[in-house]
């Protein structure tokens, strides 16, 4: 079973060297027809790290268009 012991924000801090809330998220686009790009619908939902429930990442939604 693995523990979920979790640092307090401050002790994250202290190792990461900076606060939690200065931490940018990655901004994804997707691969369609050769080209990177945002999704048409401009909709995009945030990735979360399935361990800490953390977002991680921006990633754009796709669809059928």
């Amino acid at each position: 079973m693995v523990s979920k012991n979790y640092l307090p924000d401050s002790k994250r801090s202290e190792i990461w060297g900076k606060q939690m809330t200065e931490v940018q998220l990655e901004t994804y686009q997707i691969y369609v027809n050769g080209e990177w790009a945002d999704a048409q619908s401009g909709q995009s939902f945030r990735s979360s790290d399935p361990y800490t429930g953390e977002a991680w990442a921006v990633i754009p939604e796709g669809d059928e268009r």
